[in-house]
């Protein structure tokens, strides 16, 4: 049992109001621990309750007598505008609370149609960076980046778009430059990975 307590799962039964979010609590945090470097853990006795424990890594803190204008360092991708183009709940999930924790604002779309529409709909410089999953219906995300690229859009030719894939061969990552694309970020996302792929590219 508690080898299936992080796996991600449906809610089932339906209700004439819709709730917000997909009730993926533990499976987000795990999947957000495991970004982090390290892994969510459990110890549970029946009629007695669970506890949850992670260990993650992380660099020295600064002395505690640093000086005054260091206190209030903000974070990497503060007032950063994304657009994520993403189809699968739990992974959006992740992935815009990984960016939340960094300071940047996420906008979410379902699929490479709904991010053409929302991208060509835009002010221009709404948006700093799109971030691309591939497989998604309607329109995939290779077809998404093309149209955006040939698009009359001020910030068609500028604008970065990563892609966001579970493969990760060579022939994905040259088919993600071949439609336009600037980085490629493997899945499941490493929060180092995807920050210093957001920093090459973030003009």
């Amino acid at each position: 049992m508690q080898s299936q307590i992080f796996e991600a799962f449906e809610q089932l039964g339906a209700s004439s109001t819709k709730s917000e979010g997909t009730g993926l609590g533990l499976p987000i945090s795990a999947s957000i621990v495991h970004a982090m470097g390290g892994q969510l853990k459990v110890n549970s006795q029946i009629g007695k309750g669970a506890e949850f424990f992670f260990l993650i890594r992380l660099p020295l803190g600064k002395d505690k007598d640093q000086k005054k204008e260091d206190v209030s360092v903000l974070p990497d991708f503060q007032g950063i505008r994304i657009l994520l183009a993403e189809d699968n709940d739990l992974n959006a999930e992740i992935v815009q609370e990984l960016l939340r924790m960094e300071g940047a604002e996420t906008e979410r779309v379902f699929d490479g149609q709904e991010a053409v529409e929302r991208f060509l709909a835009s002010e221009d410089g709404w948006y700093q960076i799109i971030l691309m999953d591939i497989k998604m219906p309607r329109k995939n995300g290779y077809e998404a980046a093309v149209e955006i690229r040939k698009s009359s859009h001020a910030n068609a030719q500028s604008i970065p778009i990563i892609a966001m894939t579970a493969n990760s061969f060579k022939e994905d990552m040259e088919a993600a430059f071949e439609a336009g694309m600037n980085g490629f970020v493997p899945k499941p996302v490493d929060i180092q990975y995807l920050n210093r792929v957001l920093k090459q590219n973030l003009h």
